[in-house]
């Protein structure tokens, strides 16, 4: 039982004395405030919490030269400003301009050349679009099964398509397969 609480006692966790440690290495404190920063940008992807990283991480990396608390959180806030409104939205700029034109989705399969593997009519028929089995429905006369059509729109899971302009050669580059 003496043993127990003499190690206890040498061993006990002493807060104030990390806490010091934690303000005597000003530093550490900036850092971790830029990790946590960080992680929170990796759940948000928005570039903020990016910017208010980089201003920690720069505060922390020039935070031995600088002797005043109050001077570090000054530093940080005026790279926060600087960085949220300077460089954050060319940044964001940048990254949106790949994804404004990009067509996704039932408007990306418009004008697209089917094969009809069932004879498509205004009430059923099945088509191979981009290697998939669709329902498929015209508007116009029978097309059909083993022609080509093209994709006028998508209404849900159906096909809206129409017969191709021009004969497909045998042999084409569009085949079963190839879609």
């Amino acid at each position: 039982m003496a043993w127990a609480l003499y190690t206890l006692d040498h061993c006990a966790y002493d807060e104030e004395e990390n806490m010091d440690w934690l303000f005597d290495s000003p530093w550490t404190f900036w850092l971790i405030l830029a990790l946590l920063f960080a992680i929170i940008e990796m759940l948000s992807l928005d570039l903020f919490f990016l910017m208010l990283s980089l201003s920690a991480l720069i505060t922390s990396a020039i935070s031995p030269f600088i002797e005043h608390f109050f001077a570090r959180g000054i530093v940080f806030a005026v790279l926060c400003i600087l960085f949220v409104f300077i460089l954050r939205p060319p940044l964001l700029k940048r990254l949106n301009r790949s994804a404004g034109n990009t067509v996704t989705n039932a408007k990306a399969l418009r004008g697209k050349t089917v094969l009809v593997t069932e004879d498509v009519t205004a009430e059923s028929g099945l088509v191979r679009l981009e290697g998939e089995i669709w329902t498929a429905r015209t508007s116009g006369a029978l097309i059909p099964s083993g022609s080509y059509a093209q994709v006028e729109t998508i209404n849900g899971a159906t096909a809206f398509v129409y017969p191709h302009v021009s004969t497909l050669p045998e042999g084409s580059a569009v085949t079963p397969e190839a879609e």
